[in-house]
């Protein structure tokens, strides 16, 4: 039956099994003589001047009492552990799969494999590695310390997050016996979890945003650590590369970074001299290309100045004649949805003929919807207009007075405005004129035209992909992510810096550039090394394990025996 110590240092009471030899071999033993009288014995017991000699001891009880006295002092205080049978420890490890994470992997790995050591003195581990955020698969299953190995599958690039879910999920499947431990690299106490901290305050530079001015660009750059920091950076485009020299940035500085493409180029990277957190060394770019919106304007409506006025300066739209190819037809006129609008974008505004006969009214009642919300409706004066008979399938109303809508959005992507201009402050609403432009942002989206982004790690990406055209795809450097139609709401950039392209088919939808700008992730200087107390490490091997019944018969036969060398000491003396 397999034996455990619950304190190893009590093994060092064996060291007194040396000890006892040695003094008995130093043990001066007197010579004999026969004599007849006393007074002769001065003649044959002269002083040795020669020390003390080794001298192999003889059998001696004393000696073997000794030896068993010091045996079982040292038994006692080690506190054997006796496993129940074979026992097998299941041990759930939560990889912490942040970004800061990617800058220790390799002590990772090395920390794991020592920790795991010491639990498996005794017992066989289980592993199971999980990843911190439940979402995810598992990292893998292995027996042993070998296990360890396994965090090579992680993906050390979320951003910050609550590993609190993925820690109840592995509390669950360890069990009451079972053992949790949460690999991190920042020391976080976790309830019922082993904390093991790999990290190291670590100094780091690198980029944290991206803006573009004209025909330039300009980049930040954050030194996220406690010294001053001298970097070399250069711009990268078309297989050419331009040396643009070192940057100085203090602790906690931030600086600006300019340029400006390459003739011919439409996509260029900045690289930082590398540290150890790399995904915000690099720093792709695209040269921004967004999708214009074609809108034609009807006879009619050319006749609202201030219409014309905000397609003018709306941005990304261009105004084209009523009878060329447009993406949106702005009318005015005829009131209400008619089928002739249906499935197709259609912006109309309702001119009252009665309008003089209507009453001013103030207030209206907004529903929750994205072109309307958070807008100031309370300022809008108006004439009510008439009651609308029916609406079509799929309509809904975004904006009513009493029960007479006045704003109506189309089964497809139209809009009804209902409040004549000519009879309300209408071109002077904030609220309209948002509603407006809100509502061009969302018809341009839609439109199946090719663009140019540039874009944050996992932002989420809007493109227009053709029903029963297939999955959507994102080619990124670190492979491809492919989407059905049903889930394109979840379509994001990729989770690695660098280029990527969003396909559908053999339709290009978006080229792009994917940047790492999470600065709470780039502050290295906080994280540090956490590491589970020895004692809690022997407590957790000792479930499942029993003391040695003999405890109590080990200590009387230690103090019996000590006993026992104190009588034969007294009888030798």
């Amino acid at each position: 039956m397999p034996v455990t110590f619950a304190e190893p240092l009590g093994l060092f009471a064996l060291l007194g099994v040396p000890a006892v030899i040695l003094i008995h071999l130093l043990r001066q033993h007197p010579p004999q003589a026969l004599a007849t009288t006393l007074f002769l014995l001065q003649a044959v017991a002269p002083e040795d001047m020669r020390g003390r000699r080794v001298e192999w001891p003889r059998r001696s009880l004393l000696l073997l009492l000794q030896l068993l006295v010091v045996l079982a002092l040292a038994w006692v205080l080690a506190q054997p552990r006796w496993a129940q049978g074979a026992r097998r420890l299941p041990v759930v490890v939560v990889v912490d799969e942040s970004a800061s994470m990617s800058a220790f992997q390799e002590a990772a790995q090395a920390e794991l494999t020592a920790l795991l050591e010491s639990l498996a003195q005794g017992v066989t581990l289980d592993v199971t590695l999980l990843s911190s955020h439940p979402s995810r698969e598992a990292l893998g299953r292995g027996e042993g310390p070998r296990a360890a190995a396994g965090i090579s599958a992680a993906r050390p690039d979320l951003g910050a997050h609550d590993a609190g879910p993925a820690l109840e999920v592995a509390r669950q499947r360890a069990g009451q016996d079972g053992v949790v431990v949460y690999l991190t690299d920042h020391p976080d106490p976790r309830p019922g979890a082993l904390v093991l901290s790999v990290g190291r305050p670590t100094e780091n530079v690198g980029f944290t945003g991206l803006a573009f001015e004209g025909e330039g660009w300009a980049a930040t750059l954050q030194n996220h650590g406690a010294q001053d920091a001298l970097r070399r950076w250069r711009l990268e485009a078309g297989g050419a590369q331009i040396d643009a020299g070192e940057v100085k940035v203090a602790p906690g500085e931030v600086r600006v970074l300019r340029g400006a493409f390459p003739p011919g180029a439409e996509r260029a990277r900045l690289v930082l001299d590398a540290d150890a957190f790399t995904l915000d060394d690099t720093l792709d770019m695209v040269r921004p290309r967004p999708k214009t919106l074609r809108v034609a304007v009807s006879r009619d409506a050319a006749g609202l100045s201030w219409l014309t006025r905000l397609l003018a300066r709306a941005p990304h739209v261009v105004v084209v004649g009523e009878g060329e190819a447009a993406d949106l037809m702005v009318d005015a006129g005829k009131d209400g949805v008619g089928a002739e609008a249906l499935g197709q974008p259609w912006l109309r505004f309702a001119l009252d003929p009665r309008l003089e006969a209507r009453q001013p009214a103030v207030g209206v009642t907004v529903e929750q919807d994205a072109l309307t919300e958070d807008l100031p409706w309370s300022g809008l004066v108006f004439r009510r207009p008439p009651r609308l008979e029916k609406l079509p399938p799929g309509a809904r109303t975004l904006v009513w007075k009493g029960d007479v809508p006045l704003v109506v959005a189309g089964p497809g992507q139209d809009l009804l405005v209902r409040i004549d201009p000519r009879g309300s402050n209408a071109a002077r609403s904030v609220a309209v004129l948002l509603m407006l432009v809100r509502y061009l942002d969302q018809v341009r989206a839609r439109v199946p035209r090719e663009e140019a982004y540039n874009a944050e790690l996992r932002e989420p990406l809007t493109v227009a992909a053709v029903e029963g055209a297939g999955d959507v795809e994102v080619r990124g450097e670190g492979g491809v992510a492919r989407y059905s139609q049903d889930r394109l709401q979840l379509l994001a950039a990729p989770a690695r810096p660098g280029a990527f392209e969003v396909w559908q088919g053999e339709a290009r939808l978006m080229v792009g550039a994917a940047r790492f700008a999470d600065v709470r992730e780039a502050a290295l200087v906080g994280a540090g090394p956490a590491r589970p107390a020895p004692q809690v490490v022997a407590a957790v091997r000792e479930v499942g394990q029993a003391d040695d019944p003999l405890r109590g018969a080990w200590m009387l036969a230690a103090l019996g025996l000590m006993l026992g060398t104190f009588w034969l000491s007294r009888g030798e003396a």
